[in-house]
């Protein structure tokens, strides 16, 4: 298959959690009114039962690798995405799941806004069972942020993670995504550099669930001096592409810089 020959992957980096992957992948393959795309699983090293799973799922538009070591996190990521073939991409962490209109949705707000990279959809958490759905935020309509107004709003109060992003293959080829240098890798670092230049989709529907569980990465590192050291470092990477932009005024890095210290040294 070549690049670009669908127009959405699902990819779903994943190790030693068969059973929420379970879910998370019947929830990507279960796409309903749209049919073009394709969805990659990306195991790395598991030591459970994923990988005899996933050889017995058979679907034609499933993709399954399995890493001939163990990568981690944030080289996972990568290759998952890298080995993909659609124009769109979204990054389906493996213990959350997608709604049936995930994609349908998401090829409609991109007809609608031409040229636009980014689509952002409003955050619904659920427990570690799956139940107890809330909206932990949501846009209050539907809306086009031209850049760098994603940055700002997102830089002030951040509500996002790879969950509610939808992005384009060219905005991820165009930056060094999914930095590995601090010591937990993080998403945000990544989705916030992206709207320094990139115009925005926000839409005010959930078109996943996230899970929140103590079993989450960042749940795990909550509090730790490995997670304060990549806050520093989310900070002080957005406010260098940033500068090196040109893309901001004197007054709006002023904001972002006292936004992004606000909202990721303060926690």
């Amino acid at each position: 298959m070549r690049r670009g020959s669908v127009r959405f992957s699902i990819v779903i980096p994943t190790f030693n959690r068969v059973e929420y992957l379970r879910l998370a992948l019947a929830s990507a393959l279960e796409q309903a009114d749209f049919d073009d795309f394709e969805v990659l699983v990306s195991d790395d090293c598991s030591e459970d039962e994923t990988w005899p799973y996933l050889q017995s799922v058979k679907c034609p538009r499933l993709i399954t690798l399995r890493n001939d070591h163990r990568l981690g996190m944030g080289l996972n990521w990568r290759k998952a995405v890298e080995s993909s073939n659609g124009r769109f991409i979204y990054l389906l962490q493996d213990d959350d799941t997608v709604l049936p209109q995930l994609l349908s949705v998401s090829s409609s707000l991109f007809d609608r806004h031409k040229g636009v990279e980014l689509l952002c959809f409003a955050s619904c958490l659920i427990d570690h069972a799956g139940q107890n759905p809330r909206i932990y935020w949501r846009p209050e309509h539907e809306s086009l942020l031209r850049a760098p107004e994603a940055l700002l709003q997102f830089s002030n109060h951040w509500t996002l993670s790879s969950s509610q992003v939808v992005f384009s293959r060219k905005i991820y080829e165009r930056d060094v995504s999914f930095d590995l240098t601090p010591p937990i890798f993080s998403d945000a670092d990544t989705i916030l550099r992206w709207m320094i230049n990139a115009d925005a989709i926000l839409y005010p529907d959930p078109l996943a669930l996230r899970r929140n569980w103590p079993g989450s990465v960042s749940s795990k590192m909550e509090g730790t001096s490995a997670m304060a050291e990549t806050m520093k470092f989310v900070v002080k990477n957005v406010m260098q592409h940033a500068i090196a932009s040109k893309s901001l005024d004197v007054t709006q890095l002023s904001k972002l810089e006292s936004a992004l210290k606000s909202t990721f040294l303060s926690v």
